[in-house]
């Protein structure tokens, strides 16, 4: 069966051939990727929610100064509640850095496995195979091998 499948995409139009995989199966192979990497992942989200919470401090403390400090004229608070900013701002800016670089990671090297799986199973084909296919039969197979979790070539 599966070197039929092979044969009548060698033999047919690319542009003619449909890929019948649902979006939930790609989903779930994409996932089965990325949850290869679950610690920089989760570190990554977890980033998230801690941006999340100290950017509505922030907005808290410029609440107490115009609420609290000013009308009752505590001027000796602002250059603490403006130091707590500049580190809430610092941290932040720090978070931001980790989940870019957290998330670029799990990307990177999801397809660093993604592109290795497929060498890997490239290199399983025999010689003849490559002398007898057409130039563009490769790159239609490999589109076949990265979106149908069905497909397993000879």
């Amino acid at each position: 069966m599966q070197a039929n499948f092979i044969r009548q995409i060698a033999q047919s139009n690319s542009y003619d051939f449909q890929i019948n995989a649902s979006a939930i199966q790609l989903y779930q192979r994409f996932l089965h990727y990325l949850w290869r990497h679950k610690i920089p992942l989760l570190a990554g989200f977890s980033t998230i929610f801690f941006l999340a919470f100290l950017q509505v401090i922030i907005p808290q403390i410029t609440r107490y100064v115009i609420d609290v400090v000013i009308p009752t004229k505590r001027f000796d608070l602002l250059p603490w509640l403006g130091l707590c900013i500049a580190a809430i701002s610092l941290m932040i800016g720090g978070l931001n850095f980790t989940r870019t670089y957290m998330m670029s990671l799990v990307g990177q090297k999801t397809i660093y496995d993604i592109r290795n799986e497929l060498y890997q199973h490239l290199q399983q084909f025999s010689l003849s195979y490559f002398e007898n296919q057409r130039t563009g039969t490769l790159p239609t197979l490999m589109n076949l091998l990265l979106t149908s979790p069905r497909v397993i070539a000879p």
